[in-house]
C-alpha cells in the first residue's frame, strides 16, 4: 500500500477519534468505521493469525503516604498575677450625744390639815374633807383582760451621725499574665512517592503476513481501536440520552459523568446540594445535609448583610447574625417573640408592644401598641417591635437586646433624649417611650435604655418585672374601696384589705395646742392651765378621717376646734369650741369641709 493511501487511512483515524471524544457524534463515527473497513477489505488479503498477547506486567507498588507533622506544644499559661491588699476598713465614726432630758416641774406643797372646832349647832354641812390617806395594798386580783394598745410614743431626737471614716485605698490590680505563645504548626509531612508504573508486557508475534503486510498492520491496528471507539460510542450515546451530558457538540462534560461521583439521578441535584466523600464507596455522594461536622469557622473580617435563613459574623456585636424575614438576630444577645399584628393598623419599627391574645395551634402572639395609663395591666407589655409590622402581618418583637434603625431623639414626644437615658413606658402616647417617670398607678419601671440618641439611633429593651401590689402572691385584695388598708391575717398567711373603720382607735392625751395627724383618732384634751386649740389637717387629703375629740378636765378653760385655714369649715363655722368637763365631739371629712356626727 502507497505512503498516501496508509496517511488517508490515519487522517480518518483521526477524524474518526476526534468526531467520539469531542463531539460525542455517534452516526458521524459510526459512518467513518464502515467506510474505513470497505477500504482496507479491497486492498489487503486475508488476515493472518492473530499472535499471542504477551503477559501483562506486574503493577507497581503505591508509595506510601507522607507522615503528618507533629502538633506544636501548647505554650505555657502565664502566671496570674498577685491580688491587691484589702484595703483597710475605716474607724467607726464616734456615737452622737444624747440630747438632755427637760426639767421635771416641782409639786406643790400639800396644805396643813385644819384643827378640830368645837362641836357647835348643826350647821350646815362642811366642805368635803381633804382625801384620807392611802390605805393598804390589798391582795393581788386576777389579770384583767389584754388591754388596746396604746398610741406609739413619739419617736426620740436622732443622735448627731458620727463621721463616716475614710474609705481605705483599694489595693492595686494584680498584672494579668501574659499569654503563653501559640505552638509552631507541625509541617506538613511529604508527599509518598508515586509507585512505579508497572511494566508493559512485549507485545505479541505478528501474524503471518498477508498480500501486503503494511496494510495487514494497519488493519490490525484498526480493528483493535474499532472495539475500543464502539464501547466508548454506546456509552456517549447513553449519557446524551439520560441529559447527563452537556449535550451534542458541547465539547464538555458534566460533574455527573466523573467515576468517582454517584447520584441515583439527575433529580437527586437540587439547591444547595453537597457533594461529600464516602469512605465506604470510594465516591463522593451527593447529600443536602452535612453529618459530623467537628466545628464551622467563619470569616470574621466580613460585612455581609445576612438574608432570610442566613448565617454571618456580626464584627460590631462579635457574634452571629441569623437572617430573619425582615429582621436580624444576634444570637446570644438578644431574644424575640414572632408575633402577629391584628391590631388594624400598622406598628411602626420602635414601638412598645402589648400582648392581646393568641393564635392557638399557630404557637403566635397577637399584638397591639402597649399604653401605660393603667387601663392596660403591665404584665401585658411584651418588648419593643424590632421591624415596621403592617396589619394582618407577622413580625418580631425584641424582649431583650437592642432595637436599631430608629429615632431616639426623643422629639416625637416633645422631648430631648440623650446617651444613656432610661426610658418608661409613655401614660398617654400608645407605643411611646418617654424620660419621665410616671406616677402611680401607671408603670414606673424603665423598659428600655438609649444606647445612641439620635434619628437612626438605637435602644436596648429589656422587659421588668412591675407588678402591682394586688398581683403580690400574698396579698388578698378584692373589691377595694376607698381608704381601705391591708392587715395581715394568719390564719389565711396572706395580707388582706379592710375599712379603715375596722382598726382599734388609738387615744391620744394633749394639754396644749396640737395639729391632728392620721395616727390619731380619739384626742383627750386637758386645758386645765389655758384654752387649747386643736387644728384639723386639710380635708381633701383626709377624706373619711373621723376624730373623737373630748374635754377632760373641769377648768372654765375652752378646747377650740378649728380648720387648717378659714376655708375648711367645721358645720359651716370657722372653729367649735367645748367648755364642759366630759364633752365630746367627733368630726369626719368630705374631702371639702369637717361635719359634726
Amino acid at each position: 500500500m502507497s505512503n498516501h493511501n496508509e496517511e488517508l487511512l490515519y487522517a480518518k483515524l483521526v477524524v474518526l477519534t476526534k468526531a467520539i471524544v469531542d463531539n460525542e457524534q455517534k452516526q458521524l463515527a459510526k459512518t467513518l468505521l464502515d467506510d474505513l473497513s470497505e477500504q482496507l477489505e479491497e486492498r489487503v488479503g486475508p488476515q493472518g493469525k492473530q499472535g499471542p498477547i504477551g503477559p501483562k506486567g506486574e503493577r507497581g507498588e503505591i508509595g506510601p503516604i507522607g507522615f503528618d507533622g507533629e502538633k506544636g506544644d501548647k505554650g505555657d499559661q502565664g502566671e496570674v498575677g498577685p491580688k491587691g491588699d484589702q484595703g483597710e476598713v475605716g474607724p467607726k465614726g464616734d456615737q452622737g450625744e444624747v440630747g438632755p432630758k427637760g426639767d421635771q416641774g416641782e409639786v406643790g406643797p400639800k396644805g396643813d390639815k385644819g384643827d378640830q372646832g368645837l362641836q357647835g349647832l348643826q350647821g350646815e354641812v362642811g366642805p368635803k374633807g381633804d382625801k384620807g390617806d392611802q390605805g393598804l395594798v390589798g391582795p393581788k386580783g386576777d389579770r384583767g383582760d389584754q388591754g388596746l394598745v396604746g398610741p406609739k410614743g413619739d419617736k426620740g431626737d436622732q443622735g448627731l451621725q458620727g463621721e463616716v471614716g475614710p474609705k481605705g485605698d483599694r489595693g492595686d490590680q494584680g498584672l494579668v499574665g501574659p499569654k503563653g505563645d501559640k505552638g509552631d504548626q507541625g509541617e506538613v509531612g511529604p508527599k509518598g512517592d508515586r509507585g512505579d508504573q508497572g511494566l508493559v508486557g512485549p507485545k505479541g508475534d505478528k501474524g503471518d503476513p498477508g498480500n501486503d503486510a503494511d496494510v495487514s498492520e494497519l488493519k490490525e491496528k484498526v480493528d483493535l481501536f474499532q472495539r475500543d471507539l464502539s464501547t466508548r460510542i454506546t456509552q456517549v450515546a447513553q449519557r446524551v440520552t439520560s441529559g447527563g451530558g452537556s449535550g451534542a457538540g458541547s465539547g464538555s462534560y458534566s460533574i455527573m459523568d466523573q467515576r468517582d461521583v454517584q447520584f441515583k439521578q439527575a433529580a437527586d441535584i437540587v439547591e444547595g446540594s453537597i457533594l461529600s466523600y464516602n469512605v465506604a464507596q470510594n465516591k463522593y455522594v451527593a447529600n443536602n445535609t452535612i453529618n459530623n461536622i467537628d466545628h464551622i469557622s467563619f470569616d470574621t473580617t466580613t460585612s455581609y448583610q445576612v438574608s432570610q435563613g442566613e448565617f454571618a459574623w456580626n464584627s460590631d456585636e462579635e457574634t452571629l447574625d441569623l437572617g430573619l424575614n425582615g429582621a436580624i438576630l444576634q444570637l446570644g444577645q438578644e431574644l424575640h417573640y414572632h408575633v402577629k399584628n391584628n391590631s388594624g393598623s400598622d406598628i411602626p419599627n420602635g414601638s412598645t408592644i402589648r400582648a392581646t391574645g393568641t393564635l392557638g395551634n399557630s404557637s403566635r402572639i397577637t399584638v397591639d401598641l402597649m399604653i401605660n395609663d393603667y387601663s392596660i395591666e403591665p404584665y401585658y407589655y411584651l418588648g419593643v417591635a424590632t421591624e415596621d409590622i403592617e396589619n394582618g402581618s407577622d413580625g418580631k418583637v425584641t424582649i431583650i437586646g437592642k432595637v436599631r434603625g430608629i429615632n431616639t431623639t426623643g422629639t416625637a414626644v416633645g422631648e430631648v433624649w440623650n446617651d444613656g437615658d432610661l426610658l418608661y413606658l409613655h401614660p398617654s402616647i400608645a407605643g411611646a417611650f418617654t424620660t419621665t417617670p410616671p406616677d402611680a398607678p401607671s408603670s414606673h419601671m424603665p423598659v428600655a435604655t438609649v444606647i445612641h440618641a439620635a434619628s437612626n439611633g438605637s435602644l436596648y429593651s429589656r422587659t421588668p418585672d412591675d407588678p402591682g401590689i394586688h398581683n403580690l402572691h400574698d396579698v388578698y385584695a378584692e373589691n377595694v374601696a376607698n381608704n381601705d388598708i391591708l392587715i395581715y391575717n394568719d390564719a389565711n398567711s396572706r395580707w388582706e384589705t379592710r375599712p379603715v373603720s375596722s382598726l382599734p382607735t388609738p387615744i391620744t392625751t394633749v394639754t396644749s395646742n396640737t395639729t391632728l395627724t392620721t395616727s390619731q383618732t380619739t384626742i383627750l384634751t386637758n386645758a386645765t392651765s389655758s384654752d387649747v386649740y386643736v387644728t384639723l389637717p386639710p380635708p381633701s387629703t383626709n377624706i373619711g378621717i373621723l376624730y373623737n375629740i373630748k374635754k377632760i378636765d373641769s377648768s372654765i378653760n375652752n378646747v377650740v376646734i378649728q380648720g387648717a385655714n378659714t376655708l375648711h369649715l367645721i358645720d359651716g363655722s370657722e372653729t367649735v369650741e367645748i367648755n364642759q368637763q366630759y364633752t365630746t365631739i367627733t368630726v369626719q371629712s368630705d374631702g371639702s369641709n369637717w361635719w359634726i356626727i
